[in-house]
C-alpha cells in the first residue's frame, strides 16, 4: 500500500472514530516528483508530478524526502488574503546544475514554512535558494524547535529572498537555525542582483547570513539598498560580501531604518562595506540599537556602524544597548566611512566602545571628514579611541572628525551636564584600552556619584544588621553605606526529642539554618502525649479502601522490617512526625515487604521531604511501587 493510500485509510478511520483531523499530517515524498502547494479561499491543495492532482488538504502539509539530493522542486502559492502553510521535513534540493529555484513562493498572499529536521536547498543561476515571489509575507518558523535550513542562492540570487533583479522584502525568520548564503551579487537574506532587501525581521531565530560579492549579509544585493531591517531577540551573524554591508546596503547603496532590539548581533562588512549600514559608496542612516548586544566591524573603508566607503553615517542612536563598533581603515567606529561624515549620533544610557580605523574617529567622521551633532547623555558608559595616523591622514578624534592630510582630527566638546552617572573615557590612538589609562575622562560632577554594585563590609547576622559599602567608580575616595536588615532566625529541620510523657506532649528542636548561628528553637508536638497502655500510632498498613490489614514488624539493629504476608496490594502510610519518633527509637531504615515487591528507604531521606505534619504513602501494587509525600513523587529516595 503506497503512502497516499495509507493516509486515505487513516483519514477514514479518524472520521469513523470521531477523532480530530489535526492528529495526522498529509505527507509527500519529494523524491517522487516536484510539488506545488496552493492556498485558495476554499482550502489548500497539493499537486505532485507523480500523479497527485489538486488534492485538497485536511491536515498539515508535510514535505519529506527519501534518498539523497534531488532536483525536484517545491512551489508554494497563496491567493490574496490567504496563507499557505507548509512543513519542510528533511529535504535536500540541489538545482544548481538544472537551473531554477529549489523553493519558490508565489501569489498575493502569505507563505509560512515550518522547519523540521535538517533542510538544505541550493538553486541555479539567477535564482534564490528560497525564492520569495509572493506579495505577502514569507515566514520561516520552527515552532517545535527542532528544525534548520541551509539555503544557498545561485549566481545573482539571494540565499533567501529575491532572484536576479528581484527584491527580497517582507521576510520574517521567527525561529529555527537558518544559514543563508547569497550567490554573486545577491544578499544572504534580502535582494538578489539589483534587488533591494526591505522589511526583514529576525526574531527568536538563530541566523547566519552571508552575502555574495557586492551583496549584504542581510539587506540589499548588488547596487541595491537594505532598509526596514529589524532584529528582535534573535541571534544573528551577518557578513557582507566584498563591497556589501554585514546588515544594510549592497554595493553603491545605503542601509537605512535598521533596528536591533534585544538581539545578539555580530555584523561584519565586506571590503568597503559597513558592519551595519551602507555598502561601498552607500550611507548608513536611521540606525537604532535598543537593549541589544551588538558587535559591528567595518570592512576596509567601512564604519563599524554607519557609512560604507565614501558614505556618511547619520541618525544613529544607541539606547541602553551594549555596542562594540570598530571601523575599517580610514573609517569611524560609529559614523562615517572613509571620506564620509558622521552626524546626528546619540548615545543615551548605553554601554559603547567605539574604535576608529587608521585616520577615523571613534565616533564621528571618517578620514578627511567631519563629525558633528554628537551627544552622549544619561547613564551612558562610553569608551572611544580615534584611529592611528596613516598615510595621507592624521589621527582620528575620539569623538569628532577624522584626521586630514594636514592635521589630526578635531575633538568635539562633550557637555558633562548631559550625563547623569555616565562617563566618557578617551584613549589615545594606538593605546591598549585593556591596560593603558585613559587620556581623559568626562563625567558630570554635579550629578549623583557613579556607584558600583556595592560590597558587603559587615555581614548581617540573625539579630544584628549588616553594612554594604558602595564606591564611586569615577572617584574611588567617595563611598556610601547601606544597612542590610538582620537575617532573622531560620528554623527548618526539627528533630523529635522523644520526651513525651503520659502528662504532656513531646517536643522537637531545630537549629538555625544560617551559618554561624547557634540559636535553637524548641516547640511542642501536639498529639504525642503518652497514655498508659496506649502507644502513639507511628505508621499504618492498609488496603485500597483504607482499612488496616495485618502485618508483622520486626526490628533488627537499625532496620525495621514490615511484612504483609500473601498480599500483593498494600499501603504503608503515616506522618513524618511518626518517622521522627521511630528514628529516635533507633530505627534508621524501613523495609516494606509484600508478596511481589520489596521497598527500602532511609528515615533521614524521608524527613528531608517535608515537615512533621506531612504524610507519606508507599504503595505496592504487585510489582509496581509508588512513593509520595505531600502528593509529590519521592521514589528517588528508595534504595536499590
Amino acid at each position: 500500500m503506497n503512502t497516499r493510500k495509507m493516509i486515505a485509510v487513516c483519514l477514514t478511520l479518524v472520521l469513523a472514530l470521531g477523532l480530530p483531523l489535526t492528529v495526522l499530517a498529509q505527507e509527500y515524498d519529494l523524491a517522487n516528483g516536484s510539488i506545488e502547494v496552493t492556498a485558495r479561499d476554499d482550502g489548500q491543495y497539493v499537486t505532485q508530478t507523480n500523479g497527485v492532482n489538486n488534492e485538497k488538504q485536511t491536515s498539515e502539509t508535510v514535505i519529506k524526502q527519501t534518498g539523497g539530493s534531488t532536483e525536484n522542486t517545491v512551489t508554494i502559492n497563496a491567493a490574496e488574503n490567504q496563507t499557505a502553510n507548509v512543513t519542510l521535513s528533511g529535504v535536500n534540493i540541489d538545482t544548481s546544475n538544472s537551473g531554477g529555484a529549489a523553493v519558490t513562493t508565489g501569489g498575493e498572499g502569505n507563505v509560512t514554512i515550518e522547519l523540521d529536521g535538517t533542510n538544505t536547498v541550493k538553486s541555479g543561476l539567477k535564482h534564490a535558494g528560497v525564492e520569495k515571489n509572493n506579495e505577502g509575507n514569507l515566514t520561516i518558523a520552527d515552532e517545535n524547535k527542532n528544525g534548520s535550513l541551509n539555503a544557498t542562492g545561485g549566481e545573482h540570487g539571494a540565499g533567501i529572498g529575491g532572484g536576479r533583479q528581484r527584491d527580497g522584502s517582507n521576510i520574517t525568520v521567527s525561529g529555527g537555525e537558518v544559514t543563508a548564503k547569497g550567490g554573486e551579487g545577491g544578499a544572504g537574506i534580502g535582494g538578489g542582483f539589483q534587488g533591494n532587501g526591505s522589511s526583514i525581521t529576525i526574531e527568536n531565530g538563530k541566523v547566519k547570513a552571508t552575502g555574495g560579492e557586492s551583496g549584504a549579509g542581510i539587506g540589499g544585493g548588488y547596487q541595491s539598498a537594505g532598509s526596514g531591517i529589524t532584529v528582535k531577540n534573535g541571534k544573528v551573524n551577518a557578513t557582507g560580501g566584498t563591497y556589501g554591508a554585514g546588515i544594510g546596503g549592497g554595493y553603491q547603496r545605503a542601509g537605512s531604518s535598521i533596528t536591533i532590539e534585544n538581539g545578539q548581533v555580530i555584523a561584519i562588512g565586506g571590503d568597503n562595506g559597513a558592519g551595519i549600514g551602507g555598502g561601498h559608496q552607500g550611507g548608513g542612516t536611521n540606525i537604532t540599537v535598543k537593549n541589544g548586544e551588538v558587535t559591528a566591524t567595518g570592512g576596509e573603508g567601512g564604519a563599524g556602524i554607519g557609512g560604507g566607503c565614501q558614505g556618511d553615517g547619520s541618525g544613529i542612536t544607541v539606547e541602553n544597548g551594549k555596542v562594540n563598533a570598530t571601523g575599517g581603515k580610514y573609517s569611524a567606529g560609529i559614523g562615517g566611512g572613509n571620506l564620509g561624515d558622521g552626524t546626528n549620533i546619540t548615545v543615551n544610557n548605553g554601554g559603547v566602545t567605539a574604535t576608529g580605523g587608521d585616520g577615523g574617529a571613534g565616533i564621528g567622521g571618517g578620514a578627511e571628514r567631519s563629525g558633528s551633532e554628537i551627544a552622549v547623555s544619561g547613564d551612558a558608559q562610553v569608551t572611544v579611541q580615534g584611529g592611528k595616523a596613516a598615510t595621507g591622514a592624521g589621527t582620528g578624534a575620539g569623538i569628532g572628525s577624522g584626521g586630514t592630510r594636514k592635521q589630526n582630527g578635531e575633538e568635539l566638546s562633550m557637555d558633562p551636564d548631559k550625563l547623569n552617572e555616565g562617563t566618557i573615557r578617551y584613549y589615545a590612538p594606538g593605546a591598549n584600552m585593556q591596560t593603558d589609562a585613559p587620556t581623559q575622562t568626562i563625567y558630570n560632577t554635579k550629578a549623583e556619584h557613579n556607584w558600583d554594585g556595592g560590597k558587603v563590609t559587615t555581614p548581617a547576622t540573625c539579630t544584628t544588621p549588616g553594612v554594604k559599602t558602595y564606591t564611586c567608580q569615577t572617584h574611588s575616595v567617595h563611598t556610601k553605606t547601606q544597612e542590610i536588615p538582620a537575617l532573622e532566625h531560620k528554623f527548618e529541620t526539627y528533630v523529635y526529642n522523644n520526651d513525651a510523657t503520659c502528662e504532656a506532649d513531646g517536643t522537637e528542636t531545630a537549629p538555625c539554618a544560617h551559618p554561624g548561628c547557634n540559636a535553637t528553637d524548641t516547640r511542642t508536638v501536639p498529639g504525642t502525649q503518652l497514655h498508659r497502655d496506649v502507644q502513639p500510632v507511628l505508621y499504618r498498613v492498609t488496603d485500597g479502601s483504607g482499612k488496616d490489614i495485618p502485618c508483622q514488624a520486626e526490628q533488627k539493629g537499625t532496620v525495621l522490617t514490615i511484612t504483609v504476608k500473601d498480599a500483593a496490594f498494600a499501603i504503608l502510610t503515616g506522618s513524618l512526625r511518626g518517622i521522627g519518633i521511630l528514628r529516635q527509637q533507633g530505627v534508621e531504615t524501613i523495609r516494606f515487604v509484600t508478596k511481589d515487591a520489596v521497598s527500602t528507604f532511609r528515615l533521614d531521606k524521608l524527613l528531608e521531604q517535608g515537615g512533621n505534619s506531612d504524610t507519606y504513602t508507599l504503595t505496592h501494587d504487585g510489582k509496581t511501587v509508588t512513593f509520595t509525600c505531600k502528593d509529590r513523587d519521592i521514589q528517588k529516595i528508595l534504595e536499590g
